[in-house]
């Protein structure tokens, strides 16, 4: 697994933290979550205010929106693909711990407290691979009918969206718990059985993009 710790800021933190370490095993398909242009996310910036001067924004707003009139640049714009590098496709370590957070919070019996900034996730890029491999493309595209509203005018229609696919892929993790201080020897925010409960949420719910639609479902073991 790749880290950016050193051994020796490893030990410091591990004073601090507890390490749970897991592997997931994807039980179908994993779909990819990230938008195939990478101008709706200057889309998004520029609705909330983000980018840099009101006119660049405007009309970067209206140029995707003119492009979204035409059924291309619709299909264009409805795709979502995997995150990835010169490594290979990867989830974003944020991915598990979204799931982690919807656990808690659904499992409320099981642990109460929100779960804040004592829960860190590493590496920050999570590597799929098959048979111990990096992979570095996807598997195939799927294609699924999007109901939506046109930008400028607010007509609804509909468009085809096509989204990337890998079938059981795997990835490691690490979950890095805080220690909690006071009386006594120094116990883990989250300790192992209730972890464990977490991570059986997480399976069941899924990780990634489309879960609602049963995607993202998989088997995870912790340990080394």
């Amino acid at each position: 697994m790749r880290m950016m710790i050193d051994e020796k800021e490893e030990k410091k933190m591990s004073e601090a933290f507890v390490k749970y370490k897991i592997k997931a095993k994807f039980v179908d398909r994993l779909m990819g979550g990230l938008p195939g242009n990478p101008e709706l996310v200057d889309v998004f910036l520029a609705q909330k205010k983000l980018l840099p001067g009101e006119k660049e924004s405007a009309e970067r707003m209206l140029n995707i929106s003119q492009n979204m009139a035409t059924v291309e640049g619709v299909e264009e714009i409805m795709s979502n693909i995997f995150a990835r590098d010169e490594i290979g496709l990867y989830l974003n370590a944020y991915q598990l711990s979204a799931a982690l957070k919807e656990a808690a919070y659904v499992q409320k019996s099981v642990w109460p407290t929100a779960m804040k900034r004592g829960v860190r996730v590493l590496p920050s890029k999570l590597y799929l691979k098959r048979d111990g491999a990096y992979i570095e493309k996807p598997d195939g595209e799927e294609q699924f009918v999007s109901h939506l509203e046109e930008v400028r005018t607010g007509r609804p229609y509909s468009a085809i969206k096509k989204v990337e696919f890998l079938n059981q892929p795997e990835f490691e993790a690490e979950i890095w718990v805080a220690n909690v201080t006071g009386k006594g020897a120094p116990k883990p925010l989250i300790n192992e059985e209730t972890m464990r409960l977490l991570l059986d949420h997480v399976q069941m719910a899924g990780i990634g993009a489309m879960r609602s639609m049963g995607f993202g479902m998989c088997e995870i073991a912790m340990g080394d």
